[in-house]
């Protein structure tokens, strides 16, 4: 079980910083599940790490390489939002958390799909095994601060921002629970974070979970541009009237639908998911595909699941090519792939949901997590 750490002024006492900004606790629902979620703001400071400040005014090659070398270009503090979910009596929360990572232009609330969620529902099936979860908007996502999307929005800021994230729920800084394992769950640009986290940092998490992905980079940018993708503040939101050009999504749903969905799909997801897309920016699509790595120091379990038509990451069939997590996480503890017929790209929302489910469970629970 896990521990139920109490958060006063005395947790400067824990190796915690007395100066670390503040998470605000916002209104709470009882889910679907059973569990307790609970809206939060997690102010997350990043730190420049690159030679000089660019702006588009002192912009040359060097900003592309610095891109390369998993830089951040800006010092600040930026607001992000996220839903934390466990069960009413702390005492019986698993000592293990999921910190769940949306895919670009998607946000935190793909967790939880709306539409037949008893069967679309990741967090309301990991809640069910006892899991409780994280899910949260990356910065220029969803609800979170939305700042400039070439220099701060970066994969690098996904990066440096989940490894914060798994130390807040490692120390109780997050729902007052101390959580001894956190298996990190991405989705797409989520699950390329989650393979350079372990590569750059790999005692951040306890289990690296994957779907959406593969090391290959021939189709990754072709499946990228095939979603049509225009400036939102030109698309048909209201809300995005006034976001900067450098944000883009999806024009139409016919393009949307032919990056995500293939083969075994329920035709009426479509419009949902169309309806609750998100965006992303510039600096994630310029920088993502460098974070297709290696992670050869990362000891623990990984766990892929891919759509076997996935455009993005495979090519007409995944074939092979999932198959390479062997070859790039050669300390891993235990490798687990799945590749599921008659699915695209949005795996997670095909006919095998609830055995992309089950097969996770099945996983965390033989590595005893």
């Amino acid at each position: 079980m896990a521990t139920k750490t109490f958060i006063l002024l005395l947790a400067c006492g824990i190796n915690l910083a007395c100066s670390s900004p503040v998470i605000k606790y916002h209104e709470s629902r009882q889910a679907g599940s059973g569990f307790t979620c609970q809206k939060i703001t997690i102010p997350i400071k990043l730190n420049q790490t690159a030679s000089k400040n660019y702006t588009i005014d002192n912009y040359d090659v060097d900003f592309f390489y610095e891109v390369q070398n998993f830089r951040v270009f800006r010092t600040a503090t930026y607001n992000t939002k996220a839903i934390y979910c466990a069960p009413q009596n702390a005492e019986l929360a698993k000592d293990t958390i999921q910190l769940l990572n949306h895919g670009a232009t998607f946000k935190k609330e793909m967790w939880d799909f709306p539409y037949e969620p008893e069967t679309y529902s990741w967090v309301r099936a990991m809640h069910a095994a006892g899991y409780p979860t994280l899910a949260w908007d990356a910065i220029g996502c969803g609800e979170s601060d939305h700042p400039d999307g070439l220099f701060e929005v970066q994969t690098q800021g996904i990066v440096e921002s989940n490894r914060y994230l798994a130390s807040l729920l490692k120390s109780g800084r997050i729902g007052g629970i101390a959580y001894k394992n956190v298996a990190y769950v991405g989705f797409s640009i989520g699950s390329v974070a989650g393979v350079s986290l372990a590569a750059q940092y790999p005692s951040a998490v306890e289990a690296i979970i994957l779907h959406g992905y593969s090391w290959n980079v021939k189709n990754l940018y072709p499946g990228y541009l095939a979603g049509l993708q225009a400036p939102v503040n030109t698309l048909e939101k209201p809300q995005w009237k006034n976001i900067s050009s450098l944000y883009q999504s999806q024009s139409t749903p016919e393009a949307r639908q032919a990056v995500v969905f293939y083969g075994d799909f329920d035709p009426k997801i479509v419009a949902v998911d169309f309806e609750l897309r998100d965006m992303d920016a510039l600096g994630l699509a310029l920088s993502f595909g460098y974070h297709l790595v290696a992670a050869p120091q990362y000891k623990g379990p990984v766990f892929l699941g891919d759509g076997n038509q996935d455009s993005s990451f495979c090519d007409q069939e995944c074939g092979s090519q999932p198959y390479a997590a062997y070859d790039n996480f050669p300390l891993a503890s235990d490798i687990d792939v799945h590749v599921y017929n008659l699915s695209g790209h949005g795996v997670h929302m095909h006919r095998c949901a609830k055995q992309l489910q089950s097969d996770t469970i099945k996983f965390l629970e033989r590595n005893r997590l």
